[in-house]
């Protein structure tokens, strides 16, 4: 009953080592004002499946990506139990 009590702290301590941060560097000079797009995961990121075409947000084509776990991302999944899991993505396009 004890473990019970302490669940959501667990919950919360358990999602807080688990942010993480992908960056992926292309050539060329990257624009300052990313575009930001969040991604619809499910039971903690393992039911779901999203894909960008580049070409439709960078015409010049991109430079730099980043898909990261953020607080926002984290504070989501927390209170859903890890039914809903998102993830944010920034897309620098080449200037």
């Amino acid at each position: 009953m004890e473990i019970v009590k302490k669940l959501p702290l667990y919950l919360i301590l358990l999602s807080l080592v688990g942010c993480s941060t992908v960056n992926m560097r292309l050539s060329g000079k990257k624009d300052r004002r990313p575009i930001e797009e969040t991604q619809k995961f499910y039971l903690l990121g393992l039911v779901g499946e999203q894909t960008l075409i580049m070409k439709d947000y960078c015409g010049k084509g991109v430079s730099h990506i980043k898909e990261e776990n953020s607080f926002g991302d984290s504070f989501l999944t927390i209170i859903t139990l890890g039914i809903y899991a998102p993830r944010t993505v920034q897309i620098y396009c080449r200037l």
